[in-house]
């Protein structure tokens, strides 16, 4: 593709501040590359079935983010968020194409894997990125938290991610480089 993907995954913390507080899975899989930025899916032309528009935004990026982002200038570009729920539909897109690209009979359904592991409410968040610095490169202002993601969150026990209200506070930012 020429590029490469760069992003963060963002909470909505519960005084509406979306934070940073771990960084996407920048290796190369152009299949879910392809995939999430939709220019191109299967071999034959089709478009995806992933229903995720890359202009669809929720508001702002968090500071962070839109730190980071500012510090590559125009370098980086094609600025996306994605949510919880097109993050799992691009991964379930990736493993169907991997079983049907699968002509040899190489590949088990068990080893088709997801690209981006889909942050749950019991993970751990070590800390949160609210701005950032420009010592070294851009680097995240932190804030230390050691918690799941449900207490960052504000959540209680009984909150999952089977409910649309929790999955909308939890999304994907990314862009592309040159």
């Amino acid at each position: 593709m020429g590029c490469d993907i760069h992003g963060v995954w963002e909470c909505k913390l519960p005084n509406g501040v979306w934070a940073a507080f771990r960084e996407i899975n920048e290796s190369r899989s152009y299949t879910w590359f392809g995939i999430i930025a939709q220019v191109r899916c299967g071999g034959d032309g089709n478009a995806c079935s992933t229903p995720w528009n890359p202009r669809d935004a929720d508001g702002d990026a968090g500071a962070y983010w839109s730190g980071y982002c500012e510090s590559w200038g125009r370098d980086l570009h094609s600025h996306s968020q994605a949510s919880w729920d097109d993050v799992y539909a691009a991964n379930a897109e990736k493993r169907a194409m991997e079983l049907l690209n699968n002509n040899e009979g190489i590949l088990d359904e068990g080893e088709c894997t997801d690209h981006e592991i889909l942050p749950a409410l019991d993970d751990v968040v070590n800390e949160i990125w609210i701005g950032g610095r420009t010592d070294h490169g851009w680097r995240p202002n932190t804030i230390p938290m050691y918690v799941p993601l449900r207490d960052v969150l504000g959540l209680g026990p009984e909150a999952t991610l089977d409910d649309p209200c929790v999955r909308s506070r939890i999304r994907m930012v990314v862009a592309f480089d040159n």
